[in-house]
């Protein structure tokens, strides 16, 4: 393996301590990596930058559904889904990928035990994950999708980081820029966030979790 891939395999779910022949391309801002990969019939990992993972409906709109960064995988549930990929994955600013063919993955299934279960288990990830995807996009009211997302978007130590600005996490969530203020104003009065200058701590997780399902907690007046 080439020196400068093994940073991204290192911090890959699926292929650390592994070594499959792969090649890297680079893409300016909002190139599409996805469209290569299908070309090529592969997957990729990303090396460097960040690459937006987008969800296109029958109607032609389009939801952001993850932002991929350096380790994260793309297009491995399309192993053995011969149409190729169904979302649309493109560089936010420039960015480096290293693709791996489908063939030289299904090898690695059927020959090591435990990349198998890195894969079966990778793949029972994303299925949770869209899942909460689903939840946070058909949620209605803004406490609830906001809740959703920070859920969802949490680090190890409960952090959320600050992808861009406020008024971009308002656009995602497609509420207004005053009601989102008004909810993370709410959540940090109550103790269940805390806000950082890298981004908001979760200091209440099961408090959260209920307003998923209950969306009762009021304002003070």
């Amino acid at each position: 393996m080439r020196s400068d891939l093994q940073p991204a395999f290192a911090e890959s779910e699926l292929f650390n301590g592994f070594n499959p022949e792969a090649h890297v391309e680079r893409f300016e801002d909002r190139e599409s990596l996805s469209a290569y990969a299908n070309k090529e019939d592969c997957i990729g990992l990303v090396q460097k930058g960040l690459a937006d993972v987008w969800c296109i409906a029958s109607d032609g709109t389009e939801t952001l559904l993850n932002t991929a960064r350096r380790g994260d995988c793309f297009g491995i549930a399309y192993i053995y889904e011969p149409r190729g990929m169904q979302t649309r994955v493109v560089a936010r600013g420039r960015c480096e990928a290293a693709f791996i063919r489908k063939a030289e993955i299904k090898r690695l299934i059927t020959e090591s035990q435990d990349f198998a279960i890195r894969y079966y288990t990778l793949c029972n990830q994303k299925i949770q994950f869209l899942l909460g995807r689903i939840m946070l996009l058909t949620s209605q009211s803004c406490r609830t999708r906001l809740t959703a997302y920070l859920l969802l978007n949490r680090n190890t130590d409960n952090v959320v980081p600050m992808r861009g600005t406020k008024d971009e996490l308002a656009s995602r969530l497609s509420v207004s820029r005053a009601a989102l203020y008004r909810e993370l104003g709410t959540l940090q009065k109550r103790g269940l966030i805390e806000s950082l200058r890298q981004g908001i701590k979760l200091t209440d997780l099961e408090q959260l979790e209920q307003l998923l399902y209950y969306d009762n907690l009021k304002e003070d007046t």
